[in-house]
């Protein structure tokens, strides 16, 4: 007999009470494994007002996921009897298992990106007490490890989605005190959004002065704003799939796990608040334009012939890269090579010949290889992961 669920609703099939939340990617997520589960549901609670939820709720849910960064999503947490997890890494541990974004990794990728463009110093902008303070601490630990920390600048943080005009205007004044070149990660895209506004009230150059990044890579947020904004993708639509995963297994009797699932990131997305080359190191700068200009070339591009066309010795060019990018010319081809493949896997249906073709691999062996060894997996397998099919 099929159960009847509020007025004139019958099912037979299994509940996931999910919240509604501005990132979309996380219901795609969830839904895409919930089709896979063909006995679920989806049912999503109003956003901004937990509050007002009914009581009676709590009853309807087999199982449940939100993101519980508030004491009222806390509140309502409570009332279930089915398991609930949660989305939201916070600096005090949940007493409900947890599915979240490497928000470390997120915070180490984007320095190694700023680093990697030549920038002499570098800040972080921070909002709230869930996710931000890990991205925080794998930014500076990654400023730590490549010897960099007195290049860290201590940015307060006017800015707010409550009072936005009045913010950005004093958060201008700050930002017109910085040293330049500064790269500035933001703790998410709508914080970075918001100082991409204080930036140009400052008169501050966007990216020849200042390179901001955000972290979700919300593509209509990232692609709306001018200059279009650089981001961390964190993988939510993988973050949503895992926590349906998750909540099924745990509704069906498995083991809660006592560490939180933590989803790589799929790493930065440049667009234009970050395309620069912010050295002033002439050959260094030089040297990145023709390894960007260049890269289709193949295996014809190489250390060799980079240094070549900078008209300097080879050691001499390793050397300045070793310091000042971190990494040798050759490494620092191999990371761009591997930048292009992984964003055309996780972005196009280009065919293996093309995306190989476009990233400067002679074969697709020679790509496959270099995939496997990077990600531990094939190019297909792991276009299928990032697009959580």
């Amino acid at each position: 007999m099929p159960k009847k669920l509020g007025a004139g609703w019958y099912r037979d099939t299994k509940t996931m009470l999910l919240r509604q939340m501005p990132d979309r990617r996380y219901f795609r997520g969830i839904s895409r494994y919930l089709h896979e589960r063909r006995e679920w549901t989806l049912l999503t609670l109003p956003y901004d007002q937990p509050a007002l939820v009914p009581d009676d709720v709590p009853r309807w849910a087999d199982a449940v996921i939100l993101d519980l960064w508030s004491p009222r999503l806390r509140t309502l947490a409570e009332k279930f009897r089915v398991p609930v997890v949660n989305l939201i890494e916070t600096i005090e541990p949940l007493p409900y298992p947890t599915v979240c974004g490497d928000n470390f990794e997120a915070g180490r990728l984007a320095f190694e990106h700023f680093r990697s463009l030549g920038l002499t110093h570098f800040a972080y902008l921070e909002w709230g007490e869930v996710d931000g303070p890990v991205r925080r601490r794998g930014f500076e630990q990654a400023a730590a490890a490549a010897g960099m920390t007195d290049r860290l600048i201590e940015i307060p943080s006017l800015l707010s989605r409550s009072d936005w005009s009045q913010d950005v205007a004093r958060q201008a004044d700050i930002f017109r005190e910085m040293p330049r070149p500064i790269g500035i990660l933001c703790f998410a895209d709508w914080l970075a959004v918001l100082a991409l506004q204080a930036l140009h009230i400052a008169g501050l150059e966007v990216p020849n002065e200042v390179a901001v990044m955000g972290v979700g890579d919300d593509e209509i947020l990232c692609e709306s704003c001018l200059p279009s904004l650089s981001s961390v993708n964190t993988h939510n639509d993988r973050i949503g799939y895992e926590a349906a995963r998750l909540a099924i297994a745990l509704s069906e009797g498995g083991p809660a796990p006592e560490t939180p699932h933590r989803v790589r990131p799929l790493g930065v997305i440049e667009r234009m608040s970050t395309q620069v080359m912010a050295t002033d190191d002439h050959d260094v700068a030089e040297a990145l334009r023709h390894i960007h200009h260049h890269l289709a070339e193949g295996t014809g591009l190489t250390a060799q012939r980079v240094a070549e066309l900078v008209i300097v010795s080879r050691r001499g060019l390793d050397e300045k890269f070793k310091r000042i990018v971190g990494r040798t010319v050759a490494e620092e081809i191999a990371r761009q090579r591997m930048r292009s493949v992984l964003h055309l896997l996780q972005t196009t249906d280009l065919k293996m010949v093309e995306i190989a073709a476009r990233s400067g691999f002679k074969t697709i062996s020679h790509m496959s290889r270099a995939v496997s060894q990077e990600t531990g997996r094939p190019p297909r397998d792991y276009r299928r992961w990032a697009k959580s099919e």
